[in-house]
Order: C-alpha cells, then structure tokens, then sequence
C-alpha cells in the first residue's frame, strides 16, 4: 500500500497534472506525442479494380445479366466491396447500352426499331435505379460511418473521464486501481475509430491520463515493467507489419497506406515501452511510417501525372471527332468509313482510363456530345436514302422478276442478250441495303445460272433432238397424205388442229431441213382445210335457208324486220373480219427468224387462212340473204 505521504506527493502531482494536461503535452519531448500522419483521403478517389477472373466474367454479361449482378453486389453493406463492382458494371452498362443504340439506329423498318428502342430504355430504366438505390446506400454507409465516429468519440470522451477519476481517487487501492485501468484499456482499444480532427487531441490526451497513471502506480515498477515488456513486443510486432507493408508487391500503394494508418491507430493505442526502448522502438516505427507515406504520396502524383496525360489523349480524340464532324459525307461507304473510324475513337477512349476527376464528367459529355452529333447526323442522312433504297430495290427487283421469267425461255439467242443486259442494268442501280441486296442477288444469280445451264444441256442435245423431231414430222405428213374426211366438218376440223397442235409441239428440225418440211406441211394442210370449207356452205346452209324462209313466209312486217337484224349482224361480223384479216396481215413483217418467230408466224397464218374461209361463208349467207328480201319484198 501507498503510505500518506506518497499519497500526498501523488496528490499534489496529478492536481497540477489530470487538471491542465494540454499544458503538459505541449511541453513535452515525448516524439510519439508530437508526430502527426495524415488520414488516408477518402475524397481521393482510386482506380478501383476488381480481380481478372471476375472481370472477365462481367465482360460476358449482358443488359439483364448487368442489372441482375447490380442487384446482387448491392446486397452487400461493405462500401469496398460494392464500389469497385458497380463502377465495372456501370462502365460495362455504358458501353453495351452505346453499342445497342447504334445498332438500333440501323434498323430500316421503323416498327421493329421502335420496339427495339423501347426495350432498351425499359433496360435502361431498371438499371438506373439500381444506380440510384447505390447512391442512397453508399450515402446512407457513409453517414452511418460518419456518425459512427462522434458515437466512439463520446464514448472515448467517457473512457478519459472514468480514467480520469482513478487518478483523482487516492482512497482506491492500487491494485483494484490497476485492475479497473486494465479494463478502461481494454475497452478504450475496442471502442474503434474517431473523427480524424478529433483524433489526435483525444489520444494525447489519453497518453497524458495514462502516464499520470503510472506514476501514481509506481510503486508497482514491476507490474508496470512486466506491462512494457508486453507493450514493447506489441510495437515489435506492428513494426514487423509495417515493414512487411513495403516488402509486398502485390499490395498497392495506397491500401499499404491505409493498413499502415490503422497500424499507427493499434500503436497509439498500445501503452508505454521501456525506456531505453522507446526511442529505438519509435524510430523503427517512424522509418517505416515514413517511407510508406513517401510511396503513397509518389504514387498520387504518379496518378495525377497519369491522369493528366489522358486528358491530353482525351483532348486529342475530342479534336479527331471535330475535325470527323467538319467533313462532307456524301456517300454510303465514306459514312461506313467514317462509322468505323468513330468506332475506333470511341475504343480509344475507354481504353485511356481516367483524368482529373475535376475534368471527368465535362470531358465526357463533350465527346459524347460529338458522338451524338455523328450518330445523329447519319440517322437523318440513312432516313433521306429510305426513298432512294426503295427505288433502288424495286429495280433490282423488276430485274429479278424478268430473268426468273426468262428461265424456262429456249429463245436463246434474244434472251441471252436480255440477261447479259439485265445483268449490266444490276451494276449501274445504287446501294440498298446488304440483308435485302444479298436476297435479290441470290435470286437473280440463281435465275442466271439456271438460265445457262438451259442453253447448255439444249445445245448438248440439240443435234439428236432435231433428227428426233424431224422423224415425226416426216410421219405427220404421212398422216396428212393418209387423211380421210367422214362427213362430219366439225369432228375434221377438230381432227386437223390436233395435228397441227402435234406438229408445232415437236420442236426445231435440222437447219437444212426447216424450209422444206414446213412448206410441205403448210400446202398439205392448207389443202385439207380447202376441201373442208369447199362444202362448207351446203353442209351448213340448209338449216340457215330453213330458218330463213320459216321467218319470211309469215309474209308480216316483222318477218322481214327480223330478217333484215339478221343481215345487219351478219354484215357487222363481216367488217370485223375484215380489218381483223387486215391487222394481222401487217403484223406478219414484224417476225424474225427465230424458232419462237417461226412457230408464231405459223399460228397467224393459220388464223388468217381460217379468218378468210369464214368470211367468205359470211359473205356467201348475206348474198343468199339480200336475194330472199328481194324477192319477199316484191311479192
């Protein structure tokens, strides 16, 4: 135990002392007390970046993906862990929603782009609040940490009144004394962090009570010797950490920075070393302090100095884009140029990396203005092409239509010069788009190549054919020379087309043969036809002469009346005939050689030879017809 004297000695000591210690700590030539480490700066943003496997599995996400991993780092109450994470995301987010925009202003059929358009910005949408709900969090985090730190404050604030009134009591045994200054300790160590301002003043103020607490407890040397041993390889150990701080590669500047301030936090809250330690103990302390700081304060100029460089990059993409945007693009592909050279910028740039962050949102909303600008200015041209595209595709698509047409075509001569002329007019018509361009291109080539694969295997076969065609023609004539009537004009001249039906069906004979064999087929048809017409008019007059005279015998005005319609229509058919006869007779000088010419020429004269048989019938029935009125009427 004290005895009274002591007692007083400590008395009179810790009135002067516990009462005014801001005094003692200025006067002081404790080191510790006297050497300040600036708190690491939160306002001091860093490059964050989360490990290569989780970055590369962001890279793979898509909008949807994006918002649903979004929502699932916001689950966490770790301000470090959440910001690193949702700036990759908001980066990726940026970049996919740009790339998207882009393509959708692509899109020619406007429905389809505005369904598109409309399921980006619900996209959008959702991600921006799970922004906002980050920004709430990360206000909310702060400020909870915020208050945190006047909370351990007050309570620190209550720890040095509790240490404070043991020194003040004298009556309080020594040993109770040490044992409620252990757990004040204790609790003081658990307590955590305080506002960075108030720190400083609090711990030495701390330190102060404390050394007025060992000297009152002096006369327990060896249980304060015993407590400095331990607090002396507590800062051994703090000393060990802090230089493995600097022998680590893998830790970045920064984070050594902030693990070595909650280091000197541990240390200062560590109590006294013995003596002839102290100051050793601190200076390895210090040294290592020192150095970790210099790092630290090298590594933010190195940012800055980094960041400064990327503005100037920054600037000179900014510039690129100007200079892009002053250009006259007039052209489908010097846009496609232009578009990819936009593109490269726009890769460029987010492979740069940060600038001041007083220059950040500034720079960025300039570029992206510009590339706005760019994206904008080639919508509103692509729209003016809309009109030209649609022509453009009608032509290649009347051209499609037209060669399909020609396929089945053995004209080959006139319809090779067509196709050859088609595929001329192709070259010449103007860009439409290449989903569209590439269908009416397969289409055209398809109808081309089958075209002349036509003519290919028709000339292949061509030689063989014609002496094939040329034996049933030889066997028509036969069949021609062979030709019976049976009294029925209608059943032969049923029989007669489908010989020539037959005949005109086979196909081309051998050049030298083409003349000789048509003539003998057109006399010898012409003949039969001549014969059958030669009775036409008693065959079939009989029932007209009948029904002729059954009107004109009533012996009435309406009898004649209507014989006389009869005459009028038959007289009308007449003249129909006639300038039909006329028509195609010119027509015949319009004809060319060919084998599709020839088979027509045929067709027309066989029209025009059964034309003149019926008006020459017609004109026999008016002769009859005129010759009955006359004679009723004189009766």
């Amino acid at each position: 135990m004290v005895n009274e004297e002591m007692k007083d000695q400590l008395s009179m000591n810790n009135d002067a002392d516990v009462n005014n210690p801001q005094a003692e700590i200025e006067n002081t030539d404790n080191k510790e007390l006297k050497y300040q480490i600036e708190e690491v700066s939160e306002e001091e943003e860093e490059d964050f970046e989360v490990d290569e496997a989780e970055k590369q599995r962001y890279d793979k996400l898509n909008l949807d993906q994006i918002n649903e991993e979004f929502a699932k780092v916001l689950e966490n109450n770790d301000l470090s862990y959440i910001r690193p994470r949702v700036l990759r995301l908001y980066d990726l987010h940026q970049d996919i929603y740009e790339n998207e925009l882009k393509t959708i202003s692509a899109i020619s059929d406007d429905e389809q782009k505005q369904k598109a358009e409309e399921l980006l910005h619900y996209k959008k949408d959702d991600f921006d609040k799970l922004w906002k709900q980050y920004l709430d969090r990360k206000k909310l985090l702060k400020d909870q940490y915020l208050q945190s730190l006047e909370d351990n404050y007050q309570k620190k604030l209550a720890i040095l009144e509790q240490l404070k009134n043991i020194i003040d009591n004298n009556e309080i045994p020594l040993k109770e004394a040490f044992d409620h200054f252990n757990k004040i300790q204790e609790e003081w160590k658990a307590i955590g962090a305080v506002p960075h301002n108030k720190a400083n003043d609090l711990w030495m103020r701390f330190n102060h009570y404390v050394d007025q607490f060992y000297k009152k407890v002096e006369l327990l040397k060896e249980m304060i010797e015993i407590d400095q041993r331990k607090n002396l390889e507590a800062k051994i150990e703090l000393c060990e950490k802090a230089e493995s701080l600097l022998m680590d590669k893998s830790i970045s500047t920064k984070e050594a920075y902030r693990q070595v301030y909650e280091l000197f936090d541990q240390w200062k809250q560590i109590g006294p070393v013995p003596k002839d330690k102290k100051d050793e103990i601190w200076e390895r302390f210090q040294a290592a302090l020192d150095k970790i700081k210099e790092n630290y304060r090298g590594s933010i100029e190195s940012q800055k100095q980094r960041r400064e460089s990327n503005l100037e990059a920054k600037k000179a993409i900014i510039d690129k884009m100007k200079q892009i945007l002053s250009e006259e693009i007039t052209t489908h592909d010097l846009w496609q140029k232009k578009t990819a050279e936009v593109q490269d910028l726009f890769n460029v740039w987010r492979s740069i990396g940060p600038v001041p962050q007083e220059f950040n949102e500034t720079i960025w909303k300039e570029f992206k203005s510009l590339v706005d600008k760019f994206y904008q200015d080639k919508k509103e041209y692509y729209e003016i092409l809309k009109t030209e595209w649609q022509e453009n595709y009608n032509k290649k698509l009347s051209i499609v239509k037209q060669a399909e047409n020609l396929v089945n075509s053995n004209n080959w001569k006139q319809d090779t010069q067509t196709i050859q002329k088609l595929q001329e007019e192709w070259k010449k018509i103007g860009f439409i788009p290449s989903e569209k361009n590439e269908y009416l291109w397969r289409r055209f080539r398809a109808a081309c190549d089958q075209f002349f694969a036509n003519k290919e295997m028709y000339f292949a076969n061509l030689s063989t054919q014609e002496i094939e065609n040329l034996s049933k023609k030889e066997a028509i004539l036969k069949e021609l020379d062979e030709f019976q009537f049976n009294n029925n004009p209608k059943e032969d001249i049923e029989r007669l087309k489908n010989i020539q039906r037959q005949w005109y069906e086979i196909g081309n004979v051998p050049y030298k043969d083409r003349q000789r064999i048509q003539d003998a087929f057109r006399q010898k048809i012409n003949q039969l036809f001549d014969q059958l017409k030669g009775g036409r008019t008693d065959e079939s007059d009989e029932d007209f002469k009948q029904r002729l005279e059954n009107i004109l015998n009533n012996n009435s005005n309406s009898g004649i009346k209507e014989a006389k319609s009869e005459l009028y229509n038959i007289n009308n058919q007449i003249k129909k005939l006639q300038s039909d006869i006329q028509t195609w007779e010119n027509n015949l000088s319009f004809f060319k050689a060919s084998a599709n010419a020839e088979l027509l020429l045929q067709e027309y004269i066989k029209k025009i030879d059964n034309a003149k048989a019926d008006l020459k019938f017609l004109e026999e029935k008016a002769k009859y017809l005129r010759q009955a009125l006359d004679s009723s009427e004189k009766k």
